[in-house]
Order: structure tokens, then sequence, then C-alpha cells
């Protein structure tokens, strides 16, 4: 399987809990491959503490990520001392990922 259907699949085994291992498996033999629910199963319980990690780091990197980029437009905005560029950067933040 090309590891782009991999991601695929790991993303829709995070978004159903790990869970609904047949609509997994239709959906495999919709994109040519044939694989069982219960091989399905046995991937995502040997593979889902790594699954989930990768998504903790996917969104850590993201973070980081917004982060430096905030950093970025506070300085193209005002450029002043470190310590006002930093604050007006953690303000973009808290606004970038407010509720």
């Amino acid at each position: 399987m090309p590891a782009e259907l991999q991601d695929q699949l790991r993303g829709r085994l995070l978004a159903t809990g790990f869970a609904q291992f047949e609509e997994h498996s239709e959906w495999l033999r919709r994109e040519g491959f044939s694989i069982s629910k219960s091989a399905i199963h046995r991937y995502a319980t040997a593979h889902a503490t790594a699954i989930m990690a990768q998504q903790r780091t996917d969104s850590s990197l993201s973070l980081v990520e917004s982060r430096i980029r905030c950093l970025e437009i506070a300085s193209s905005l005002a450029p002043s001392t470190t310590a006002d560029l930093m604050r007006d950067a953690e303000e973009l933040l808290k606004w970038v990922y407010r509720p």
C-alpha cells in the first residue's frame, strides 16, 4: 500500500477512535486494496501508540511553526526590542489559538 494511503488510514483510525474496521476495509477496497477488517484491527492494535505519538508530534510542529510565524509577523509590524517582539508574538499566538 502506498505511503499516502497508509497516512490516510492512520488518520481514519484516529478519527474513529481505532474502531469501524469494516468501514476502513470497504474504503481500502474502493481504493484498490483488499485488506480484511481483521488485518486492519491487528495493524491498529500493533501501531496505535505510534500513530497517536505521530499525531502529537504533528500538532507540536504546528505549534512551533505558528510561534515562528507570529514572531515574523510581529517583527514586520513594528520593529522594536526583543522583549516587545516576544510579547507581541505571544499576543498574536493567543489570537490564533483562542477558542
